[in-house]
């Protein structure tokens, strides 16, 4: 990714991080983040391991930068209890397998990485689910 891009993106995420860990509101009644929770190491790493085009890279972290301000819900595996079996067992999951990519020094098999995709995809889906009307916050 062209130095200027890099440190443009490097800033979004810094700004958005700091505002999003500013809101008062950023979590619901029943744990769930309102808005992108700033997860950014997460997102990184999720990067670093699966290696996508720095074009398609730019997009994934101006869309989560925006989507720090969206009315939308992401989910807290831990503290949620909505399917907390489902979501423990996930990150259970994740644990394992983000381990392995790290001893793979985050080069692991296509099988892994598509897991760990397919992990992100189920919490992303989970916190989608959740109902506007159940916030209390």
């Amino acid at each position: 990714m062209p130095a200027r891009v890099g440190l443009g993106l490097g800033l979004i995420v810094v700004v958005t991080g700091a505002i999003y860990f500013a809101d008062r509101r950023m979590k619901t009644a029943d744990s769930y983040f309102r808005g992108f929770p700033a997860l950014w190491n997460v997102v990184a790493f999720y990067l670093f391991v699966l290696k996508p085009a720095p074009w398609l890279a730019a997009t994934v972290v101006v869309v989560l930068a925006a989507a720090t301000f969206a009315p939308i819900y992401f989910i807290h595996p831990i503290r949620v209890t909505r399917w907390r079996l489902a979501n423990l067992a996930a990150l259970a999951l994740w644990t394992v397998l983000a381990a392995l990519a790290l001893a793979q020094n985050l080069d692991p098999p296509a099988w892994q990485g598509a897991a760990l995709a397919a992990i992100a995809v189920y919490l992303v889906i989970v916190g989608l689910l959740r109902q506007k009307t159940v916030d209390h916050a």
